[in-house]
């Protein structure tokens, strides 16, 4: 992270031109850091933090991202290594392998990952690879000092982001970047002279950026606040054509946000550079994409603002009394007088209605429920990823729906693993090209763990000898049940069938674990209690490999029930019968 900056690599017309050229693209980017301010505060609703939104009764954003980014990614990516070169295939392959997956646990990768994606819900999504220095190491013989580093990989809030904005593809950026805050101690040893007393922060102040920063929204207030350290913050520019990181002061105002310049340093990484994009679905010749939330806000306005018409119209109902004058009026004090289940006597009970004025528009409620609809409709069929609703008759037919909603993600999904993929490889090239990284690492085959240590002398050939792919489905949950049921699939299927081949070349199935597996998994724990582990006679059969037994004679009745189910389709056609019946009242969306 911390490097000796060179004064002397830019010259001043290329640092003014740099500068002016950042100042036009932070402001292009207004719009987009607007609308994901708006977004994010749809989504953390009226009651998060000092907001001043309007209510949200039907949170469609937060449903949308929350089930999207669960399916795409829930739990820790595991890294798959392989390599073309022979001899590398067994020793380096495997301990790259396990010094990643180690690596990627250490760091708290799963954390960063599903805030990357869940950030590419809103916009432009940015991870920054990089090392950190964690300590130094001193040479015996020499007396050298060296830096202890470790790869890291954080997200980068689009708020404190710059990009060329004249550039149409990722690779053809000039130059991109990100505000950061580093201590006052920091910065005077990196930046000698340059530091004044003004660049030293002892307070938070709001920059005027627009309407704020996303992290702003938790806090009582957007004016001055303390700071338990002072701070310096700075903008670090990665410029891929030089392969140069150049350092400005931040000031304060979008039009003064890029101060003093500060110097520049080597860039030292991979080819790729420092930053990693995830775009959910690109815009022909935009480098910004465009995101779920921006496609389906409208219809999240739009049943929302229904929804807030409908309570007004809800509240504003009255109930009165009415009575015909003269005959009536009696009646009427008579009725006010009465208890509640009170009989009372009456001269004509004609004369005495009750008139009910107002009220919430069948209509209105209808079209609110068509929007619901399309909403989860055009999201990916949301009620189907999340399990919010039955989509049919039957469970069998629930799965098969559910897993061809998953089809709609399959773009996203592609996207996500080539940018997790891209990670990956970046932190793999710090920690292969490291000769001071240290890991410590497990290996297990058929139950054995050896416990080993990755260095960089345990990895033979080049970095560029290794391919680094992510397993898809460590991407997806699976819980104790699926677990189960894959467990009983492989069983049946193919390791009970094929038990006498492997008692041939020593390979045995150990039911002690597998009934605490499958005891653990369906969290029955009468399992084990019902069942009695003894040792078997010698000469006797392994179970799975004694002869098949006859089924018993069973009788089986095969019955068609028609039942009315509770699906999408069931509430369109309601939808429809409310539109007819409310077809005379007005309430439309205003």
């Amino acid at each position: 992270m911390l490097h000796a900056a060179n004064q002397t690599r830019l010259g001043k017309k290329n640092i003014e031109r740099l500068r002016r050229a950042l100042r036009l693209a932070y402001k292009d980017a207004t719009p987009f850091r607007r609308f994901r301010r708006l977004a994010i505060e749809q989504y953390a609703g009226s009651h998060y933090g000092n907001q001043s939104t309007r209510a949200v009764p039907a949170n469609m954003i937060e449903l949308m991202v929350n089930v999207l980014t669960r399916s795409l990614v829930a739990s820790v990516p595991r890294v798959m290594v392989t390599t073309e070169v022979t001899k590398l295939k067994k020793p380096s392959a495997v301990m790259i392998e396990l010094g990643m997956n180690r690596l990627l646990k250490d760091i708290d990768f799963g954390d960063t990952h599903r805030a990357f994606v869940k950030d590419a819900m809103f916009s432009l999504a940015i991870i920054k690879v990089d090392d950190e220095k964690v300590g130094e190491w001193t040479e015996p013989e020499t007396g050298e000092v060296y830096e202890l580093k470790m790869p890291t990989a954080d997200t980068v809030s689009f708020d404190r982001w710059v990009h060329d904005s004249a550039a149409t593809k990722w690779r053809d950026l000039q130059f991109m970047g990100h505000r950061f805050q580093m201590d006052e101690q920091e910065a005077r040893s990196m930046y000698r002279g340059k530091i004044k007393e003004g660049d030293v922060k002892e307070e938070t102040v709001d920059r005027g950026t627009e309407d704020g920063e996303v992290a702003d929204m938790a806090k009582e207030s957007m004016t001055a606040r303390e700071d338990y350290r002072k701070k310096v913050e700075a903008w670090d520019i990665f410029l891929p054509r030089e392969r140069m990181i150049a350092t400005f002061k931040s000031g304060e105002g979008v039009d003064d946000m890029f101060g003093e310049y500060l110097g520049t340093r080597d860039y030292e990484g991979p080819k790729r550079g420092p930053y990693i994009p995830l775009r959910l679905s690109d815009v022909p010749d935009n480098i910004m994409p465009l995101t779920p939330v921006a496609t389906q806000y409208d219809w999240h306005e739009f049943i929302n603002s229904g929804y807030r018409k409908l309570l007004r119209q809800a509240l504003a109902e009255k109930t009165v009394g009415g009575y015909q004058k003269g005959s009536g009026k009696d009646d009427a004090e008579r009725i006010m007088g009465a208890g509640d289940l009170q009989m009372i006597g009456m001269d004509n009970p004609e004369s005495v209605k009750e008139y009910r004025f107002g009220g919430a528009s069948q209509s209105l409620l209808a079209i609110i429920m068509h929007g619901y609809d399309r909403f989860m409709s055009m999201s990916g069929n949301l009620d189907a990823l999340g399990g919010i609703q039955a989509q049919s008759g039957t469970a069998t037919q629930d799965t098969l729906l559910e897993k061809n909603a998953t089809k709609r993600l399959e773009d996203m999904q592609e996207q996500v693993i080539n940018a997790t993929k891209q990670v990956v490889e970046s932190l793999a090239w710090h920690i292969v090209r490291n000769p001071l990284f240290e890991i410590p690492v497990t290996y297990e085959i058929m139950g054995r763990k050896t416990d080993l240590t990755f260095t960089e002398e345990n990895i033979q050939g080049e970095y560029l000898d290794y391919n680094f792919n992510i397993d898809p489905y460590s991407l997806q949950h699976r819980s104790p049940g699926e677990v189960f049921n894959q467990l009983v699939g492989l069983l049946q299927g193919l390791l009970m069938p094929a038990a006498e081949q492997m008692a041939a070349q020593g390979v045995t199935l150990d039911w002690t674990q597998i009934i605490e597996q499958l005891s653990k998994l369906s969290n029955t724990t009468e399992l084990k209690d019902i069942l009695s582990f003894v040792n078997l006679p010698e000469g006797q059969a392994e179970f799975g490999s004694s002869p098949q037994r006859q089924a018993p004679v069973t009788k089986r009745i095969n019955e068609r029930v028609n039942r009315t189910a509770d699906t999408r389709q069931a509430g369109e056609s309601n939808v429809t019968q409310l539109m007819s019946a409310g077809s005379q009242q007005g309430g439309g969306i205003g």
